[in-house]
C-alpha cells in the first residue's frame, strides 16, 4: 500500500495459521509507505519472519480498550514456534496509532524496530500513539540510525544540551 493510497479493512490483518505448522504463514511483508494509510480493527503477526513496514505512512488499529489491537508474536509457545516477526517504523513521518485504547503486544521473539533517519523525525512528530502496551522479556525493541543522527547533529553544531533534550523527547515517545 503506497503513494498516498488507502486500505480500510473491517476485520483483521492476520499473518497466522494456527494449528498447521506445515502450512504456516511465513516470510510475508505488508509494506505501507509514502503517505499511504492502512486502517484495520486488529493486526496480528504470528508464525515466522512476518513483518509490517510503515515508512512515512500510517497504520491505525481501531480496536476498543478491551481488545487486542496490535499483536506481534502470536499465541503459541516460542520454543516450539519461534516468531521473529517485526513491526518496522521508518522514516521521518511514520505513524502507528491505536486511538481507541486497544492493547498492543510485543512478545515471543518479535521485534519493534525504529529506523530513524539521520535528520530525525519531523519536528513535533511522535511515531507511535498507543493505548496499553505489553512488552514481554523475550522480545526486542531495536533502534537503528541513532548514531548517524547524533553525528549529523554534531556536524550541524548542535550542542550537547540540545542533543540531550532531543534524545529524552524521543525516549519519552517510546512505548513503556
Amino acid at each position: 500500500v503506497v503513494n498516498g493510497s488507502e486500505l480500510t479493512a473491517t476485520d483483521h490483518i492476520r499473518f497466522e495459521n494456527y494449528g498447521d505448522k506445515a502450512n504456516s504463514v511465513n516470510g510475508n511483508t505488508l509494506y505501507v509507505a509514502n503517505g499511504a494509510t492502512v486502517t484495520v480493527p486488529y493486526c496480528n503477526l504470528a508464525w515466522t519472519n512476518n513483518q509490517i513496514v510503515v515508512s512515512n505512512a500510517t497504520l491505525t488499529c481501531t480496536a476498543k480498550t478491551d481488545k487486542e489491537a496490535l499483536f506481534l508474536g502470536g499465541v503459541v509457545d516460542p520454543a516450539i514456534y519461534p516468531t521473529n516477526c517485526a513491526l518496522v517504523v521508518e522514516g521521518s513521518t511514520p505513524k502507528i496509532s491505536v486511538p481507541n485504547g486497544g492493547t498492543s503486544y510485543l512478545r515471543y521473539g518479535s521485534h519493534l524496530v525504529f529506523r530513524i533517519p539521520k535528520e530525525g523525525y519531523a519536528e513535533g512528530y511522535v511515531p507511535m500513539e498507543l493505548g496499553s502496551f505489553s512488552y514481554y522479556n523475550d522480545s526486542f525493541i531495536d533502534v537503528e540510525g541513532l548514531e548517524a543522527m547524533l553525528q549529523d547533529l554534531k556536524d550541524r553544531g548542535v550542542t550537547a544540551r540540545q542533543k540531550f533534550t532531543l534524545i529524552t523527547t524521543m525516549v519519552a515517545a517510546l512505548p513503556t
